[in-house]
């Protein structure tokens, strides 16, 4: 055993630090237990035995949803990415496609803790990739829907007015019976002609009611579903990378039933993102697709070390 000239605690022979206080073991006079002296270590040789000490990344609750972006090292390196859709040559569909593909990346790196949470340039064709995805699924999840649903709509529209119509007919018809038959009683006929079957007008109101009423409550029911179930996907799609994310729906519809709080904050953040640029004329779209982009990465991130944590 050997004795540490700075505590007097007692270590194992040869260890280069002492194992109460830490301090190295080159102090000369430190004597070891068979009364011989430690011999200083030599100059610089402390400071490459000594562990490397690593600092982890800041947690995503360290940080705020304006100006995390300013926290990482080199930020402009990806920010300018997001000032693509600024210029008019580029091509707006192109740069706002890539600024969600930018989305989709931050919130990935943020769920996932990275030290470097924010997307690089060497990434762009990723992220128009993941862009393009994002409209895909979009349209599958919300715009397909609601037009099957309107097509229904449309059709079962068209077939209450072509009732109504006939309906109108059949009544004026049965008008006219109706006058016949009154003339043949005062001509004392017995046979009367008999009237033309029809719907009445309380049963054709009652199914107009039906049809439009789920016209309207269906596809409102659709989007309260599928926007946040959407988001969940997209959310797992930024983690993974992988398309299939979009197509657990048992999943990550659980996901949001976990953490609907979570999910209805990030809705709301969106919803006032859209009218606060929504009011502001012209500039409001450019705010958007920077200062809107990262703050919704930013809560889709916080949503994202939920999902990796289950």
């Amino acid at each position: 055993m050997a004795t540490c000239a700075s505590c007097g605690g007692s270590t194992e022979l040869g260890a280069a630090f002492c194992s109460h206080c830490g301090k190295p073991l080159n102090h000369v006079g430190s004597v070891n237990a068979e009364g011989m002296v430690n011999e200083p270590m030599p100059a610089g040789t402390a400071a490459l035995a000594a562990p490397a000490i690593v600092l982890p990344p800041p947690k995503l609750s360290t940080r705020n949803p304006f100006t995390w972006p300013f926290q990482q090292q080199n930020w402009p390196n990806s920010l300018w990415i997001l000032l693509l859709a600024w210029v008019p040559a580029f091509g707006w569909i192109a740069a706002v496609t890539i600024s969600e593909g930018w989305m989709i990346e931050a919130s990935g790196k943020l769920a996932r803790n990275e030290a470097d949470a924010l997307p690089h340039a060497r990434d762009l064709p990723r992220m128009f990739v993941h862009g393009i995805v994002f409209w895909l699924m979009l349209f599958l999840y919300i715009v397909i829907p609601i037009w099957l649903l309107g097509v229904i709509f449309a059709t079962e529209t068209g077939i209450i007015a072509a009732q109504f119509r006939g309906w109108l007919n059949n009544s004026v018809e049965n008008v006219i019976i109706t006058s016949i038959n009154v003339g043949l009683l005062t001509l004392n006929v017995s046979q009367q002609i008999a009237l033309v079957p029809q719907q009445t007008l309380e049963t054709l109101i009652e199914r107009w009611a039906a049809v439009y009423t789920a016209g309207f409550v269906l596809p409102l029911l659709w989007v309260v579903f599928a926007v946040p179930v959407f988001m969940a996907a997209t959310i797992r799609f930024a983690i993974t990378g992988k398309v299939l994310s979009y197509f657990h729906p048992v999943a990550n519809t659980a996901f949001v039933l976990r953490h609907l709080i979570g999910f209805t904050t990030l809705f709301v953040v969106i919803m006032v993102i859209n009218i606060v640029c929504g009011l502001i004329p012209l500039l409001g779209s450019y705010l958007w697709l920077t200062l809107g982009v990262w703050i919704v990465a930013y809560y889709g991130g916080k949503l994202g070390t939920k999902l990796r944590g289950t």
